[in-house]
């Protein structure tokens, strides 16, 4: 009895350890393909979200967190595109998001999810991500949350999770190329109190800093004659 156990043990264990082999061989062989074809899948998201862009130029902020910068054929930034992953009903949503120059949305592809079929994974269709368009990246939220996104019927969780891995990820992103603008000295760049960099100041800033600087005249204090 006890030299069957032990045959069926060696037997199984044989067998485990040669399908693993078989499995880890497939595995390295198909790897490289599955990140390429990963590689080329975010390429075409990052063209069709921020279709103005002729190149895309990596800025790597963390080992977790980048951008692309957008280019133009003259090399002029016409927006910037990012990977925005948050969790869903029941999966993670990996999405490609293109903003303009101002923060506001100019598309968004969804190039991961397993939400439910014909409810949360409605949310990849064209007709629910076109709903994100023109809105500001930092502050778009579904309407149950005091935004303008119509949520999916019956999948409200879905595109809560789009809104907030959106917002959440730019908030950060668009600090850091704030304070790239600001360290470059570029004088024709400045942040909204939204936290969306601009390519122009705007009417908002220009009315500040007028103010400022009246106040500032105002508050200094005549100046003093200097005795030689």
């Amino acid at each position: 009895m006890l030299k069957n156990i032990l045959h069926l043990g060696i037997t199984l264990l044989l067998i485990s350890g040669i399908a693993a082999g078989i499995l880890g061989a497939i595995y390295a062989i198909t790897k490289p393909e599955i990140e390429n074809q990963a590689k080329k899948s975010k390429e075409e998201a990052r063209k069709f979200v921020l279709p103005s862009a002729k190149t895309f130029e990596e800025k790597k902020i963390d080992d977790k967190l980048s951008y692309f910068e957008g280019k133009d054929e003259s090399g002029k930034v016409v927006g910037y595109c990012f990977t925005a992953e948050g969790r869903g009903y029941s999966s993670n949503i990996i999405s490609i998001v293109g903003v303009n120059c101002n923060g506001e949305i100019i598309g968004v592809k969804v190039i991961t999810q397993s939400e439910t079929p014909g409810l949360g994974a409605l949310i990849a269709e064209d007709k629910h991500l076109d709903k994100f368009k023109k809105k500001k990246a930092n502050a778009v939220k579904v309407e149950p949350d005091g935004g303008d996104i119509k949520p999916i019927t019956g999948a409200t969780i879905t595109p809560r999770a789009v809104c907030s891995s959106i917002s959440e990820t730019w908030e950060k992103i668009s600090k850091i190329i704030g304070n790239i603008s600001l360290k470059k000295g570029d004088e024709k760049k400045c942040d909204c109190s939204d936290g969306t960099p601009c390519t122009e100041p705007c009417e908002n800033h220009r009315k500040d800093h007028k103010r400022n600087t009246e106040l500032t005249r105002e508050s200094k204090p005549p100046r003093q004659g200097v005795r030689q």
